[in-house]
């Protein structure tokens, strides 16, 4: 498998996203967490699953958008 790396402005989004969850709808936080460990484990597996924008740098889209 290969290893994810998460970029910290990624990171700081999904922080930010579980900091509204958590105050808005406390229920579906979990269910971000979830959403976002299953990508970052689909993206070890399968690493060009997604197009690359960069060297070695590939974009995952918000697929609920």
């Amino acid at each position: 498998m290969t290893a994810v790396i998460v970029r910290t402005r990624a990171h700081q989004d999904v922080e930010e996203a579980l900091g509204w969850y958590l105050a808005v709808a406390p229920n579906l936080a979990s269910q971000l967490v979830d959403e976002f460990d299953a990508l970052r484990k689909r993206l070890a597996r399968f690493p060009q699953i997604f197009a690359e924008v960069h060297r070695n740098v590939r974009l995952a889209p918000d697929s609920h958008h």
